[in-house]
């Protein structure tokens, strides 16, 4: 018996893989917005 359907598990898989993300309040300036958009992207967060 499985635990989870086929189209639970790709709903699951679509959540935690996204083709894209929105940052409100990014900005190239380090602060908060920044730092999180430059961590997602693989950059370093100046801190």
């Amino acid at each position: 018996m499985a635990v989870w359907s086929d189209e639970q598990l790709a709903s699951i898989d679509r959540m935690l893989n996204p083709g894209s993300i929105a940052v409100e309040g990014a900005t190239p300036r380090m602060q908060y917005g920044g730092r999180f958009l430059a961590a997602a992207m693989g950059g370093s967060g100046g801190g």
